[in-house]
């Protein structure tokens, strides 16, 4: 009776020290009945590698009640697929313990904001952690958002490198900041060997990320696309891996704009309101990155100083021209990789050629 469209969907509130799951299970037999959300099976779990044990095994038992129940027959194993919400750290810890005891588990880290209003349209008042896992696990089964690629190892590393590099830096900058307005000395010798001790961190992160650049033939060489382009250097490129994977995982223009968030979003009601904006949804990371080259790449990359140019002229703000930007440079580095090309200036003139 079961086929592959058939699956057990585990919705996963995350905490910091524990997580909440609950299952919500396929229809599958004539006389089952429908489990409302609020009573879908759920437990409490440490989030440690005893924890996540124990809820691998709570999962199988909920299972074999669950046949038990309804069926005479012996049964096989229903696909799992566990989905929660990005909570940052909690989330990515939690990924990696599952994959850890089930290398080949489903998983999902689904954008909190659509399962609010999934909540929101259930009417259901309370918020617990309970709650939330059953929501979730609702959400997973009527919604069945699809599933997305694992993010290799390596990527996630210079992720996380990354961001600690750039974290790092602003610490520098702030005190460097804090050393140009006080007058003691003492002060201004400790904010100096801070400075300099984090230096040294940032030495050995970029140390570290070269290492995994030059170990990994494919990320190496997008890299080396990638820095190509005039504004772009090493530390952008790595960044936006860390943050996006390969931009080849990207069929359409939409999905890579979509998430960075640099996507425009309409809001049109009746005459009185009528306006776009970018929808700012996605990675502030490589926003933040990209914005800071286009100041260095659009004087040197005629199409950039030319989008820049037109949009000030139809009367956008400098922000505004500069998000343009933004996107197209995004665009561009997409295609560079996708057509496994270095960035060429005269890039229009050989397609006119061809």
């Amino acid at each position: 009776m079961q086929t592959k469209e058939h699956k057990i969907w585990v919705g996963i509130d995350v905490g910091s020290k524990s997580f909440h799951a609950a299952l919500d299970f396929p229809m599958l037999f004539e006389k089952q009945e429908e489990t409302s959300v609020s009573d879908l099976p759920n437990r409490e779990f440490k989030l440690t590698s005893a924890g996540v044990k124990c809820f691998f095994n709570w999962i199988y038992l909920q299972q074999s009640d669950f046949f038990a129940r309804y069926s005479d027959d012996e049964q096989d194993d229903l696909p799992i697929i566990f989905i929660m919400e990005a909570t940052g750290i909690c989330s990515t810890k939690l990924t990696k313990l599952i994959y850890t005891s089930a290398p080949d588990s489903k998983i999902i880290v689904a954008n909190p904001e659509p399962i609010k209003s999934f909540r929101i349209s259930l009417n259901i008042k309370n918020k617990t952690d309970k709650s939330d896992a059953q929501v979730i696990a609702r959400y997973g089964r009527e919604r069945k958002p699809s599933t997305k690629q694992k993010m290799p190892e390596e990527f996630v590393q210079l992720r996380e490198l990354s961001r600690t590099r750039s974290f790092l830096k602003d610490q520098r900058t702030a005190i460097n900041n804090h050393h140009d307005n006080i007058d003691s000395s003492l002060a201004k010798r400790m904010c100096s060997n801070t400075v300099n001790a984090i230096n040294n961190e940032i030495d050995g992160l970029d140390r570290e990320i070269e290492k995994i650049v030059l170990n990994t033939p494919e990320i190496k060489h997008e890299v080396d696309i990638m820095t190509s382009m005039p504004g772009i250097g090493i530390a952008t490129a790595v960044a936006l891996l860390g943050e996006l994977g390969t931009l080849k995982n990207y069929p359409t223009r939409q999905k890579i704009t979509a998430m960075c968030g640099l996507n425009p979003v309409r809001k049109q009601s009746g005459t009185s309101v009528n306006s776009t904006h970018l929808s700012k949804k996605g990675s502030p990371v490589v926003r933040r990155f990209l914005y800071m080259c286009s100041k260095t790449a659009v004087p040197s990359i005629p199409v950039l100083q030319d989008l820049y140019d037109r949009l000030l002229v139809k009367g956008n703000t400098r922000m505004q021209a500069r998000c343009a930007v933004m996107r197209k440079m995004l665009l561009i580095l997409r295609g560079m990789v996708i057509a496994d090309k270095k960035y060429d200036k005269n890039f229009k003139k050989i397609k006119k050629n061809i």
